[in-house]
């Protein structure tokens, strides 16, 4: 499960009421029945521990979510040095720190580098920068989605809020990822590995969920605050930093293109997370 206030009576953007149920959450994990409670990665277990207690723990679990490598093809690349983004949303997504991003580096290298944004919530009044080609679609077909990823030279995920298909399937493909750190941790990027980890200054799944932020709508206000404070200045920055990296010879993209498949084949095979899947089933039925 995403969230440990699923458990809960509470509806997924009624944070504070979920931390005031948390005691209904601690009697279904206790129950006979439940046998185990999995989260999708080590760092949102990690949030997990910190809001339930450690009776419970025992229980708790994490499988990574899996998807099939996909192969390697030798096909001429664009000169063009391709960021790609994907998002169903804009503000929490990050779309505009990527879109800013994008602005400072056409400015220092020109055509040299262009983006491809995958979403269907750019509004169509918004003035977007050059060298961005828009998809609009919340669903790709299996088509585009090999297209974007295959074309790509690097994926930026600048999420604020829950994401990580998108960097599972980015190392199914080989591509390296700049992406912020949130209550995942580092498991779906290693960091000068298979890409490069962001520090923003807030993020929902934090120490802070359902005390500073009450409701999902209270951290969206803030984090739109944040935003025209200029406190997401330093998300662009570093992404400006790490993508110049990798545009330059000493990024070594080629290196963080093998990390990134590497990283695939050790966690997020379907083959590791069936495995581990039979394991946590094994011990349910105390084999």
């Amino acid at each position: 499960m995403e969230h440990w206030c699923y458990l809960t009576r509470a509806k997924a953007f009624e944070w504070a009421l979920a931390l005031s149920e948390h005691r209904r959450a601690e009697v279904r994990v206790r129950a006979d029945e439940c046998k185990a409670v999995l989260a999708c990665s080590k760092g949102l277990l990690e949030h997990f521990r910190r809001f339930l207690t450690p009776e419970v723990w025992p229980k708790l679990d994490y499988v990574f979510p899996a998807c099939p490598s996909q192969p390697e093809i030798e096909a001429s690349r664009d000169e063009a040095f391709t960021i790609l983004t994907i998002a169903n949303r804009l503000s929490d997504k990050g779309i505009p720190e990527a879109l800013r991003a994008l602005e400072i580096l056409r400015k220092r290298h020109g055509p040299r580098v262009r983006m491809v944004l995958v979403s269907n919530a750019v509004p169509h009044d918004r003035s977007l920068p050059e060298g961005l080609a828009v998809y609009e679609t919340f669903r790709m077909s299996d088509e585009l989605r090999a297209g974007v990823y295959r074309s790509a030279d690097v994926l930026v995920e600048l999420t604020y809020t829950d994401s990580l298909t998108c960097l599972i399937e980015a190392c199914a493909f080989g591509v390296p990822s700049v992406a912020t750190r949130i209550h995942h941790g580092d498991d779906f990027v290693r960091e000068g590995q298979s890409g490069y980890l962001i520090d923003p200054p807030l993020f929902a799944y934090s120490d802070e969920y359902g005390t500073r932020w009450r409701r999902w709508a209270d951290f969206m206000a803030e984090l739109e605050v944040v935003r025209e404070g200029g406190g997401l200045d330093g998300v662009v920055e570093d992404v400006v930093d790490r993508l110049d990296l990798m545009l330059s010879a000493d990024g070594d993209i080629d290196r963080l293109r093998g990390g990134a498949r590497r990283l695939h084949a050790e966690c997020f095979s379907p083959q590791v997370r069936n495995a581990k899947l039979n394991a946590i089933y094994a011990r349910a039925l105390g084999r």
